[in-house]
């Protein structure tokens, strides 16, 4: 068993990874800079350069890091690199939309999260408990934690993505 504690005061450094659909890097950036989330972005990683401007006008580091299936090895390897550099203590897949190897889901275990928009703010009439969705927003060991969790098994779910510990409504 391993763990750890985290000052609940201290910003998490976080690395935000993004494909071709930016509302949950919108999403993330805004309430970084509105200090609604206790995070520092330490860089924006994307496998298209879509959103290297929305990060620059942030003044946050973007690494394009082109991924074929020729080049996937390499890439991950720059990818592992970038991590390293930002020194980034939280990972969040931001519709992330590449599956990462087993072997980089195992190096940054524990400190990556996948998020949908589904998680980003929406708010039920009367749903209390989705109102701050990023409360909970840390570092921590998460079973059925989206594309990591099915990375690390090697191949993907059939069903429900959620997880066990977050039962359907």
């Amino acid at each position: 068993m391993s763990w750890q504690l985290h000052d609940k005061a201290a910003r998490v450094r976080t690395l935000i990874m993004v494909s071709h659909l930016g509302h949950c890097l919108n999403d993330l950036l805004f309430r970084w800079k509105t200090c609604s989330l206790p995070i520092d972005v330490v860089g924006v990683v994307s496998n298209h350069e879509d959103f290297a401007e929305l990060a620059a006008s942030y003044h946050v580091p973007f690494h394009h890091i082109s991924v074929t299936p020729g080049t996937k090895v390499a890439a991950e390897t720059l990818l592992l690199d970038v991590i390293d550099d930002a020194a980034a203590d939280l990972i969040v897949l931001a519709r992330y939309m590449q599956i990462l190897s087993g072997g980089v889901c195992k190096r940054v275990e524990g400190r990556m999260i996948n998020i949908h928009h589904a998680g980003t703010g929406g708010k039920r009439r009367g749903d209390r408990d989705r109102a701050q969705p990023w409360a909970d927003l840390r570092p921590r060991r998460r079973a059925g934690s989206g594309a990591v969790h099915r990375a690390e098994r090697g191949r993907l779910d059939d069903g429900d993505q959620r997880g066990p510990d977050r039962a359907a409504r």
